[in-house]
Parts: C-alpha cells; structure tokens; sequence
C-alpha cells in the first residue's frame, strides 16, 4: 500500500515559572512558593513546505499548555506556619501516589483482554476437536485469575489514593522540611521583590 507523508511533527518545549499566594485553610497565615511547569506542543510542516511556521504554532500550543497548568495547577508545598497542605495539594499528592498501580493495571488490560479473547477461540476450537476440554478449562481459569488481579490493581489504587492522609502525624517533620525549602512567607518574598527590583535598576 502507498503512503503518502504529509510532513514531519515540529516540537516546540517550554518552561515556566509563576509565584503562587496561599491563604492557608488550617491557620490563616499567608505564604509563598514558585510553581514550575512544563509543556510540549507539535505542529505539522505539511509537505515540508514551511518548516519555521510549524515550529512557531508548535511553540504557541506549548505556551497555551504552560500557561494552563501554571495557572490552574499547584505544586505540593505545605504552609511553613502550621506544616499542612491545602486541600487541592492533598488531592494532587494523592493522585500521584495511585498513579504506579494505575499505569500498572493499563499496561496489563490489553493482554487480559487478548487472554480473554483466546479463551473464547480455544472454546471454539474443542468444540470441533476431542481432548481440547483441559485446556480451555485452564484457559478460562487463568485469563479469570488474571482479570481479577488487574480490578483487584484498580481497587488496590483505590484505596491507597483515598486512605493516604500527606497530612498525617507521621509526615510532620517532613513536612516542615519541604516548607522550609521551598516556602516563602510574605515578609520573605516582600524581600525578595525589593532586591529583584534594585537589582534591575542598577
């Protein structure tokens, strides 16, 4: 069969940084931090006819993604003055701690489903041919025990996204860590503000 190539993909990635203000929810002090995103955009050089167009909107949907996820995104920081996390960086911490047995249970549904498809053929199959009930006994029961086990992954991931508390007594000092390194309070990034501007009308 004859194809015909349209054009290679331009790919454009950026980055990006944005200070974010808090009101914390626990103890009603204000903080600081900067959260740092990133993006990548492609466009198509149809034809290969215009290959700096196509790096320019490849740039342009990269910058609209940057721009989203710095602005309606968070990064996990906790409040320097009471050590918690606000409830949408609980909620982002918990996704990612689900994540492994996410990823894991989509890798392995595609071969639950071709199991599952083959045990449909060997029951097809014995019906036209003796000594064939063994095997798709055996068929069934292992395409079911791998099925289960790839629903039992998802409710596993369930409930380590819903039982995990980044808030817990036990991750206080942790906590208190990550605040002091990466969070700002206002007075600090007041200072920070101040020398950036002096610096730049030297």
């Amino acid at each position: 069969m004859f194809m015909i190539r349209l054009g290679p993909m331009c790919t454009s990635k950026v980055a990006g940084q944005v200070i974010k203000l808090v009101d914390c929810e626990f103890c009603n002090s204000k903080f600081a931090y900067v959260h740092r995103a990133k993006a990548t955009g492609q466009s198509q050089n149809a034809f290969f006819l215009d290959k700096e167009r196509a790096t320019r909107r490849a740039k342009l949907k990269a910058m609209d993604i940057l721009e989203d996820r710095l602005e309606g995104n968070c990064s996990p920081v906790p409040c320097p003055n009471c050590g918690l996390y606000q409830s949408e960086m609980i909620e982002k911490l918990r996704r990612e701690c689900g994540r492994p047995l996410l990823l894991a249970a989509l890798i392995l549904i595609p071969l639950g489903i071709f199991m599952f498809v083959g045990a449909i053929t060997v029951t097809m199959l014995s019906e036209s041919a003796d000594g064939l009930q063994t095997v798709v006994v055996g068929a069934w029961i292992f395409a079911a025990v791998y099925i289960f086990g790839v629903i039992g992954l998802l409710i596993r991931r369930w409930i380590v996204r819903y039982s995990f508390d980044p808030n817990g007594y036990r991750l206080t000092e942790e906590r208190f860590a990550i605040a002091a390194k990466f969070a700002m309070t206002i007075e600090q990034l007041r200072r920070i503000k101040l020398a950036t501007d002096a610096t730049n009308e030297n």
